[in-house]
């Protein structure tokens, strides 16, 4: 790492690859395609094939549920990047957070626990109670409300689906920029299964999943994993947390599938988690040195390195949710009707060193408590009828509150005693949400089909802001308010299919209500965030099927934008943005190079823009009290492309499977991430240039052992093999210029045995 004249250790330059780096990616794979293409060129019945035949060697078919029933996603007329169990393990992919390295549009950033995907150019940063995410989170038919379990861990997960671009008509309200599914295993056959890893840094993880019939028409399965490594990073203050970084916790999920009769199958699923670990909290300093007020006015100690941070906050975090789902799906005839009803109670206890020192200036304790409750209709047509539909109804409720507390702030003085507590108050938020929607997809002249749907939303959201006991509340309290958003979500697409596959071209529009900031009482009642997306994209299958094509070139037109910043106080908060526009193009090809060789790769080119917006900046503070202060006027971001969204990224990956003459198998797996520039927040002057993540590349390999019969297997494994240093969380506040790094370069080995 280096350092700059007058500036902090900016992230990334470890390892900077050119912006050439995406286009190399792509360029390897078209080049790798060229003799495949060739045969198919030459090969006459390659054009005579139809998509659905299948060779006696083939990619295989990805089946996905993405619009509520299964489907080959190379006939889904959408973009839908989708992953198997296998395929995650082999990426090394053990998170939601990690599914970014083989995403190319997908960029993962957090504050600690608080996850913020951004898909396309398109998420949320804060979301407190009374906002939520612009990219939703599903796990199975769950939606996911709260940016902490957005966070989930891969336990029992068969498969992922991110589906690109605005989803209002099926997965509704919040759906503005797509949706990422979490689909979990089924029990099936019995069977016990035992897996683990261990790593670098003292990591170990154990899973066990045990499954099966339990009578005739009743099957069950419980699958729970604990997990634990040290931190990243070491505190140089002794009083406090010995370390940031570290992983502690446990994850358990039961289902129950019950035969009620030949038409009726019932599901019940009870999962939950806890962590206690202090993720995403090696916070250090960045920029100039006057820019953390902790150091420059009162004298503390932070730290610039990667592996130390300084905070005397002790203890470890408290994060809980347990969740419930029931599902019913009923044949009647040719039609099918299905039931989903589901329930979600958070618990989150944590705390922040928002100053990033080891002064007591602003130390927050937040405790976050929610109950969530949904409620979903829907009636499917059958399959394979020339006009295939959907329709239904949706419920949503939810109570939620959040309360920050700032232990003894040194910066609350002389205006109150020492040893005053400082809070912005208690915050209730009541959600109701409920919508009607219908889709229907007509097949006509034998190759088109057109697909209309709509969805109608009504939301309502109360807050209320309280006065904390015994503790100095700095808004004015009480406060209450109330407000009312509805609006119409279609969808229309048009589809042609010939013999190399299908093209599509399709309208969406997407929804996210609007809400409230923390806290209520000190910022305005956000608009909601609308979304119109054009897309026409292509699908093929190629070469006897050994070469999988996906692109889509895309344009939204963004409204009311959501967009978080910081005014001046220790906390950030969210505006409303004039507008937005993006437009990209994704190519994505999957290739059989040989039997035993395959090649997954892609690229995402990204362009956008702010409309006539003016957002507030800060800028450092070179005199005392130091930290930093609002530019004023403002700072003109127009044409400013959107916030972490990188204008290109790209992703490859070999993988090499062979039998051995035993029975025995061999799998070697190589995965490279390419990310451009980009910027977490706007900067003013060149003394917060620190908050552009420089271009970075990630390289990540696994070489497994799997034995004969495949009873048992054993694989090493390695993630950021390069090491490379690049950020997880860049913030500017008025008492600190901070950065969280993300993981460095981590190794092991892990081992699955089936009983």
């Amino acid at each position: 790492m280096t350092e700059r004249a007058g500036e902090g250790a900016r992230c990334g330059d470890a390892l900077q690859p050119p912006q050439a780096t995406a286009l190399a990616v792509v360029a390897l794979a078209l080049v790798s395609a060229l003799p495949i293409l060739g045969v198919a060129a030459e090969t006459p019945d390659a054009e005579s094939s139809t998509p659905t035949d299948r060779r006696a060697v083939g990619l295989d078919t990805i089946v996905v549920t993405a619009q509520k029933h299964l489907e080959n996603v190379q006939d889904v007329a959408m973009a839908v990047a989708a992953f198997s169990d296998d395929e995650l393990l082999e990426a090394g992919v053990t998170d939601a957070m990690q599914l970014q390295t083989i995403v190319p549009s997908l960029t993962y950033v957090a504050t600690g626990y608080l996850t913020q995907p951004y898909l396309r150019g398109i998420g949320t940063r804060l979301s407190t109670v009374g906002l939520e995410p612009s990219i939703v989170t599903y796990i199975d038919d769950r939606y996911v409300a709260r940016p902490f379990g957005a966070m989930f861990d891969m336990l029992d997960v068969e498969r992922v689906e991110i589906l690109k671009g605005p989803q209002g008509v099926l997965y509704g309200r919040n759906a503005a920029g797509g949706a990422i599914r979490a689909i979990t295993r089924d029990p099936q056959d019995r069977s016990v299964e035992i897996a683990g890893r261990v790593g670098n840094y003292a990591g170990r993880r154990l899973q066990v999943a045990a499954g099966g019939p339990l009578s005739d028409k009743l099957r069950g399965q419980i699958t729970a994993a604990a997990e634990r490594r040290a931190g990243f990073a070491t505190n140089v203050v002794p009083s406090g947390r010995a370390m940031a970084d570290d992983v502690d916790r446990q994850i358990y999920r039961g289902k129950l599938l019950w035969d009620v009769t030949d038409g009726i199958d019932a599901k019940l699923t009870i999962s939950g988690w806890h962590y206690a670990d202090w993720g995403g909290r090696d916070l250090v300093a960045a920029g100039v040195p006057e820019a953390n007020r902790g150091v420059a006015l009162y004298g503390g100690v932070t730290s610039r390195e990667q592996d130390e941070f300084a905070t005397t906050i002790t203890g470890d975090d408290d994060l809980n949710e347990t969740a419930a789902d029931l599902r019913f799906d009923v044949s009647l005839g040719d039609l099918s009707f299905v039931s989903v009803t589901t329930y979600t109670e958070t618990d989150f206890d944590y705390t922040f060193d928002v100053d990033a020192s080891s002064i007591t200036l602003v130390d927050l304790n937040a405790i976050e408590l929610s109950e969530t409750w949904s409620q979903e209709f829907q009636l499917l047509s059958r399959e394979g009828a020339s006009l295939e539909w959907v329709g239904g109804g949706y419920f949503y409720s939810q109570k939620a509150s959040n309360l920050f507390v700032f232990e003894d702030p040194v910066s609350a003085q002389p205006a109150f005693a020492l040893g005053t507590d400082v809070s912005n108050g208690l915050q209730g938020v009541v959600t109701d949400s409920s919508a009607v929607f219908a889709q229907g997809s007509y097949a006509f002249r034998e190759r088109w089909t057109a697909t209309l749907g709509g969805r109608w939303t009504r939301e309502s959201k109360q807050a209320t802001v309280d006065a904390v006991p015994g503790v100095v509340t700095t808004p004015s309290t009480p406060y209450a308010d109330a407000r009312n958003w509805e609006d119409f979500t279609p969808h229309v697409a048009l589809e042609h299919r010939r013999n190399f596959g299908l093209v599509y071209l399709s309208y969406s529009r997407g929804f996210k209500g609007g809400g409230y900031s923390y806290p209520a009482p000190l910022n305005p009642v956000l608009r909601p965030e609308t979304l119109d997306s054009y897309e026409v994209g292509i699908k093929s299958d190629l070469a006897d099927d050994r070469l999988r094509l996906s692109s889509a070139f895309f344009f939204y037109d963004l409204k009311d934008l959501q967009v978080s910043r910081n005014f001046g106080g220790e906390s950030n908060t969210t505006e409303n943005a004039a507008g937005a526009r993006v437009r990209g193009l994704e190519v994505d090809v999957e290739m059989l190079i040989t039997d035993n060789l395959s090649l997954r790769s892609g690229i995402a080119l990204v362009d956008s823009e702010y409309l006539d917006y003016t957002a507030a900046v800060l800028m450092p503070l070179m005199v005392p009290p130091y930290g930093s202060e609002p530019l004023s006027d403002g700072l003109d971001v127009s044409g400013h492309s959107l916030l972490r969204s990188p204008d290109e990224a790209a992703y490859v990956g070999l993988d090499y499977g062979r039998g051995l003459a035993n029975g025995a198998g061999v799998r070697v797996s190589i995965d490279y991430s390419y990310k451009g520039d980009y910027y977490f927040d706007f900067s003013a002057v060149p003394t917060t240039e620190w908050l552009e993540q420089d271009a970075y590349g990630l390289l990540n390999a696994r070489v497994a052992y799997s034995s004969p019969g495949n009873a048992w297997e054993i694989g090493l494994w390695g993630g950021n093999l390069t090491d490379a240093s690049y950020y997880e969380d860049a913030v500017v506040t008025s008492v600190s210029s901070r950065a969280s790094y993300a993981d460095p370069r981590t190794y092991g080995i892990d081992f699955k045995l089936r009983l």
